[in-house]
């Protein structure tokens, strides 16, 4: 079952996919971010509509029974805003 982590901003995501073995995002993907100088709150919203969009993806074309959505920075209710379309 895949794993979605709405990602925070381009450095963040540059960062997981050079340094987390088995985990890939594909540089469109990575700049496709804001960079965090450019305001972390834009780069979180278009974090947690990238997320989104690969949720509804991963429904719409029946991948797999599910998926799990990873809470950025720990933090609960940036999981929810994601789930929420906030």
């Amino acid at each position: 079952m895949p794993g979605i982590w709405p990602l925070v901003h381009r450095e963040q995501a540059r960062r997981l996919s050079d340094t987390l073995p088995g985990v890939h995002i594909p540089d469109e993907v990575i700049m496709t971010l804001p960079s965090r100088d450019g305001g972390l709150e834009v780069a979180r919203a278009v974090g947690r509509q990238l997320a989104r969009d690969l949720l509804h993806h991963i429904k719409a074309e029946s991948m797999f029974p599910g998926a799990y959505l990873i809470a950025p920075n720990r933090d609960p209710w940036e999981a929810l805003k994601t789930l929420n379309g906030d």
